[in-house]
């Protein structure tokens, strides 16, 4: 096993943070500090982290602030993990940095991958590695302590929509269609997640018929994962590329899951076997897709089972740190 080095950017969602802790605990990887993305302190970091880079034989970058301050600091092997969807300009800057150094670019899906390679990275330096859930931190009984924590009562029928993503997630979207539930029952409420990012769709609580059937739960006081225990739906009306992690814990958390039919979301995700999909944005098919999940509980159950049963079989922690090993391997040989 080669000597890695972690080197994480600030800001990295839960998931990728017990990816982080599984490596350095079954790989015995090296982790740094967080790297601020903050253009003036990218320098001064890479430099002083010059001396523990070089004595990797990989650095694994989390971030495009890690991976330039591991540039800085003279990394010899980099794999690269992006954190979100790969732009145009982060693909050409990988492009780049391919003809000088040694670097491998880890891809979360198919969509991530086929835009790397399609923008110039080498298809044999690009490398598939799904989001690895770790099922003990996700609680599958409900918690009702937790539901009233939140402001629900006991018998209200909670959907939580859990993606973070400011243009992608479809929170107007699942805005809408919890209206048009609460007008047949409002017993429907609608549960969203806050972690310090601006949605342009949150002004829309206000238009709600009751502004009560919309709670927001701060992620920093109400950690996404638990989340789940208090819902009894989980809604991905992606409209964009969004976290894949998102997705494949959603699957894990025991829950029926409703999502639109995105690229990306059906690498996951397959109509009426581990969700079911919204073929259009329209919040009307959104509300008619819970309804029809309301009124077949034992098919909901089964769906939700499917994909729970799937995440075991392709998308648990042990599998990625496994796929990484595979790949610092590969690093270190070339």
């Amino acid at each position: 096993m080669p000597r890695v080095l972690l080197l994480p950017s600030e800001g990295v969602d839960a998931e990728t943070a017990r990816l982080r802790a599984a490596i350095r605990s079954r790989l015995r990887a090296r982790e740094t500090a967080p790297v601020a993305g903050h253009v003036a302190l990218l320098l001064r970091q890479g430099l002083l982290l010059r001396r523990a880079v070089r004595d990797a034989e990989v650095v694994h970058a989390i971030g495009t602030a890690a991976l330039a301050a591991a540039i800085m600091g003279g990394a010899r092997r980099t794999v690269f993990q992006p954190v979100a969807m790969p732009t145009r300009r982060l693909t050409h800057w990988l492009r780049a940095i391919g003809r000088h150094r040694d670097l491998r670019v880890v891809a979360s899906s198919d969509a991530a991958r086929r835009r790397l390679v399609t923008g110039g990275v080498p298809a044999d330096r690009c490398t598939l590695i799904r989001p690895g859930v770790d099922l003990g931190a996700l609680p599958v009984r409900r918690d009702d302590a937790l539901r009233a924590a939140l402001g629900f009562a006991a018998d209200d029928v909670v959907m939580l929509a859990p993606l973070e993503e400011p243009h992608t997630s479809g929170r107007a979207m699942a805005f809408w269609a919890t209206s048009l539930l609460n007008v047949l029952d409002p017993r429907y409420k609608l549960l969203l997640t806050r972690g310090g990012v601006a949605h342009p769709a949150d002004d829309l609580r206000e238009r709600l018929i009751d502004s009560s059937a919309c709670v927001v739960a701060d992620l920093r006081q109400f950690p996404v994962e638990k989340l789940f225990a208090g819902s009894d739906y989980v809604l991905l009306p992606a409209t964009g590329p969004v976290s894949m992690s998102t997705v494949a814990m959603a699957m894990a958390s025991g829950r029926p899951v409703i999502a639109t039919a995105t690229p990306q979301i059906c690498e996951l995700l397959e109509d009426r076997h581990t969700a079911l999909l919204v073929g259009e944005l329209s919040p009307r098919l959104l509300a008619q897709r819970v309804l029809d999940a309301a009124g077949d509980p034992q098919q909901s159950a089964k769906i939700a089972d499917r994909a729970r049963s799937e995440v075991y079989e392709l998308l648990t922690q042990a599998k990625a740190v496994e796929l990484y090993r595979q790949l610092y391997d590969l690093a270190a040989r070339s």
